[in-house]
């Protein structure tokens, strides 16, 4: 799932043999089947003999946690909604639910934006997650709950709802597999803003 988070679309492109080679173990494959032609035609092998540096050892397997990723991203959205729907029934305020949420999509959002901007690694530079996981939810996070205290508008959720709906809206066409946790989380920040939204508007109206 890290990886998932962290790799762009330039991760998920077909690669050479060449580019495979990066991987140790491609790299043992590939060079134990080359040869060397000499110059009367004749072929010897690349690799003549090979030994073992490091002995490997049995790794004793830990206990997992019984939820994958993907299924405790699900619980979480499915709980969120029906706090929102218990919230707008009873006319309150949770707010530490955006708290949570605000603070879990803008962790990870500083992490992928760090590595989106600042790293050398080919292949995070291309992350088009970063239009989910950034750190303006953290930036934005006391404003957007002191207004939902006070009961103020903000023009926060409206501009949220609208960049995560584009965003599924096209991720069919980005070339980039995304994490099993994006949609969930993205569908929890939109239910969010738009039932404060809503409210807002009903407020006005």
């Amino acid at each position: 799932m890290g990886n998932d988070i962290c790799l762009g679309a330039e991760a998920d492109r077909p690669i050479s043999v060449r580019d495979e080679m990066f991987a140790p173990f491609y790299l043992l494959r590939y060079a134990n089947d080359a040869v060397i032609q000499e110059s009367d035609g004749s072929t010897r092998p690349l690799v003549l003999s090979q030994s073992e540096v490091v002995e490997g050892r049995d790794v004793e397997i830990q206990k997992e946690f019984p939820w994958s990723p993907a299924l405790s991203a699900w619980i979480l959205f499915f709980c969120v909604a029906g706090l929102t729907v218990v919230e707008r029934w009873r006319h309150a305020c949770f707010w530490g639910i955006d708290i949570f949420l605000m603070s879990l999509v803008g962790g990870i959002g500083l992490v992928v934006t760090f590595l989106f901007f600042f790293s050398v690694h080919p292949t995070v530079g291309s992350n088009w997650q970063i239009w989910v996981f950034n750190p303006i939810p953290l930036v934005a996070m006391p404003w957007v709950v002191w207004c939902a205290v006070k009961r103020r508008k903000t023009y926060y959720h409206p501009l949220n709802a609208s960049v995560l709906i584009l965003f599924m809206f096209f991720s069919a066409l980005i070339p980039q597999d995304f994490c099993v946790v994006i949609v969930p989380l993205a569908l929890a920040l939109l239910l969010r803003s738009c039932s404060y939204w809503i409210s807002y508007r009903k407020k006005e109206k």
